[in-house]
């Protein structure tokens, strides 16, 4: 086929990002946040490369970290720019999207702000070869996902999902006004079946699930040449966060879980000689949760599994829409303190003062200090999830902070909060994406959508946590509130009439400054020395662990022994605690005095429509589970815990692991 037939080319790659045992993982922060022990399949950074015939091109860059620091993107352009890495093309920075999909457990420290490297991760400090690694590891899939490219078909397709997320902040979304509220009413009219049963006091109003954005876009990349999607990019707003702050084990959460299904069920189908890319991006997310009945293992997969199905319905069903015009990026960096705004409404949120300005100095509200109304952190302070009143509001206007009472750790923020922000509109044909550096709540989403939408856009969706992070915006009626959405608005009530005049400024002129050049000095903290990691890892080693934590950690110790069936297998090889030294483990079974690698196959529904052919592997499975084991006298070992699926019986099987160029073999098994 000529190129003049073909209006885009495109590639896509993965690189393997999982932190090593040992490494302060980011999300809960330090009250409840824990060290990784392990990896609960593994994590990655997905690069697809997109190019019309016009030579326009735009990189979207997912990644299963907590958040994106505009550094950590300065610091990849940088070394994509280097003279010394050959990359082909001139590479700019408006055409890279990077964005986090928000899981809580994976590794921290690597941002370029002081406060979220102190109060976000479970030990302060910034360490720099945590940043260094994913620095070239997010260049590697980029310049891969460059060298794939290939004539592509591009095709998007969008689907609701109703029942798997629920608004975890109702009280303040009511506050918003009658007509951001209608939106939702019309699009769902009965939440009532969807109302989860436990716990009750966090799921217990329907409107709590009519307060969402449950629609799943999905962004299919397919080779012209052999037909087969290369890449799926789906963007759906929700907090992934079910496997909860008890987790020791580096995880994606319910967007890993979905990505593995996907990518498995991809490969059943089309018989892949290379598996193709499958990547989420966040959205609206900042009041929405997971519909989780509790913590754990099993709801992950419950949910990660609905999700996939989802995913999986909508590329079967044919209903997804041709893609063919071109590639248009339009990113400003912004400067975002003092800042005029000019809705008037503001003025009578606090009525001792007029609020025409985002603040001058970044604050942290009060109710920050507990976390997320559905998943209190404070391990001080003994707090009832199911009558604690998050409305801590000061009686006298904070000039541009409204009726926020300062929390005492305000002092972070305003050492540490980034002063200019990305506003990014991006457009792929009639398709738009508009990027926030941050949580946003579900209105304010459809407040920037509405903005942003066109006569010549046929679909729009948000990205949140793009290209860098500032906490969470919420309306001025949520801010209001002063609940956990609110109190973390660090730029104040205006923050997010802010974003929508320079949303809608940026979708109609473009942006202003055509010239990025990057952050000139970061204030990432103190930096981790080589004897504070020797410490981390010294009081890692000579903590006991065994099994049943990794048990209790996963939430399986409450269910029955005849429920869970597990095969451990502890390995006698060093435990260097580096990214080279992270094993690869599959499980083959003996079979005509052969072996061979296990496959699980099952159905994802009860129709059997839709088959997945799992290879048990530590990098495709979540019933695989590499973990390090102590028993307090500083000696370790990798262990790896295999969760047994029902339906496999009478089999002999061993495990093999592999580290760098040594494989190991177990002793057989019959399970």
């Amino acid at each position: 086929m000529s190129r003049a037939q073909v209006h885009y080319s495109g590639g896509a790659a993965m690189v393997d990002i999982t932190p090593h045992p040992g490494t302060s993982m980011a999300g809960y922060g330090s009250d409840i946040g824990k060290v990784s022990r392990g990896h609960l399949n593994r994590l990655y950074s997905s690069a697809t490369y997109l190019e019309d015939k016009k030579g326009n091109y735009l990189f979207i860059v997912a990644n299963d970290i907590w958040g994106f620091p505009q550094g950590l993107g300065d610091k990849v352009m940088a070394l994509l720019k280097d003279p010394s890495n050959n990359f082909p093309i001139k590479i700019a920075r408006e055409n890279v999207i990077f964005a986090a999909t928000h899981t809580h457990n994976s590794q921290g420290n690597y941002a370029t702000s002081y406060g979220y490297n102190l109060g976000s991760s479970t030990f302060a400090g910034f360490d720099q070869d945590q940043f260094d690694f994913l620095a070239k590891s997010l260049s590697t899939a980029i310049v891969a996902a460059y060298q794939a490219r290939e004539p592509v078909s591009l095709r998007y397709a969008t689907k609701k999902i109703i029942g798997l997320t629920r608004n975890r902040s109702i009280d303040a979304w009511h506050n918003n006004r009658w007509d951001d509220k209608q939106i939702f009413h019309t699009r769902i009219t009965d939440g009532t079946p969807y109302v989860s049963d436990m716990p009750k006091c966090l799921a217990d109003r329907a409107e709590q699930f009519i307060a969402i954005d449950p629609t799943i876009t999905s962004i299919i990349l397919t080779s012209i040449k052999d037909k087969k999607p290369i890449s799926v990019i789906n963007n759906f707003a929700v907090h992934p966060t079910v496997m909860g702050a008890a987790n020791v084990l580096a995880s994606a959460d319910i967007y890993g879980v979905a990505n593995s299904v996907i990518k498995n069920y991809l490969t059943t189908k089309y018989n892949y000689a290379k598996t193709p890319v499958v990547a989420f991006l966040n959205g609206a997310e900042g009041d929405i949760s997971a519909n989780w009945r509790d913590h754990g293992l099993l709801e992950t997969v419950r949910i990660g599994n609905d999700l996939s199905k989802a995913v999986i319905e909508m590329l079967e069903s044919g209903n997804d829409i041709p893609i063919t015009r071109d590639i248009q990026v339009r990113l400003e960096f912004k400067p975002i303190k003092n800042q005029p705004v000019s809705d008037p409404d503001l003025r009578a949120k606090c009525k001792t003062c007029k609020i025409e300005k985002t603040a001058k100095t970044p604050m942290i509200g009060k109710a920050a200090l507990a976390g997320a109304e559905d998943a209190r952190v404070n391990k001080e302070t003994v707090i009832n999830e199911c009558g604690f009143d998050e409305s801590l509001t000061n009686y006298k206007c904070n000039g541009p902070h409204g009726s926020k009472d300062k929390y005492g750790v305000s002092v972070l923020a305003k050492w540490s909060a980034p002063k200019s922000v990305p506003v990014g509109v991006y457009d792929i044909g009639t398709l738009r994406m508009v990027t926030m550096p941050g949580e946003t709540t579900v209105t304010l989403g459809e407040r920037l959508k509405a903005i942003a939408r066109d006569k010549t856009t046929s679909h729009i969706f948000l990205i949140g946590l793009a290209n860098e992070y500032l906490s969470y915006f919420a309306t001025p009626a949520e801010y209001e509130m002063q609940h956990y959405e609110g109190a973390s608005t660090v730029y104040g009530m205006a923050s997010a009439l802010f974003f929508e005049e320079e949303v809608e400024r940026v979708s109609l002129y473009g942006a202003s400054v055509p010239k990025y050049y990057g952050i000139k000095s970061y204030r990432p903290s103190s930096i981790f020395l080589p004897f504070k990691k020797r410490k981390i890892q010294r009081n890692f080693r000579q903590e006991p662990f065994n099994s049943y934590h990794i048990l209790s950690s996963l939430g399986l110790n409450r269910y029955q022994p005849n429920k869970i069936k597990t095969l451990e297998v502890g390995w006698a090889v060093p435990v260097a605690l580096t990214y080279d030294d992270i094993p690869e483990v599959h499980i083959e079974y003996e079979t005509g005095n052969k072996w061979q690698p296990l496959f699980h196959n099952y159905n994802l529904d009860k129709k059997g429509l839709y088959k997945i052919r799992e290879l048990q592997s530590d990098q495709t499975s979540y019933s695989l589970i590499n973990y390090v084991s102590g028993n307090g006298d500083g000696h370790n070992q990798w262990q790896s815990l295999w969760i047994i699926p029902p339906s496999l019986k009478n089999l002999k099987i061993k495990m093999v692991m592999k580290i760098g160029n040594q494989t190991f073999r177990s002793v057989e098994y019959k399970i």
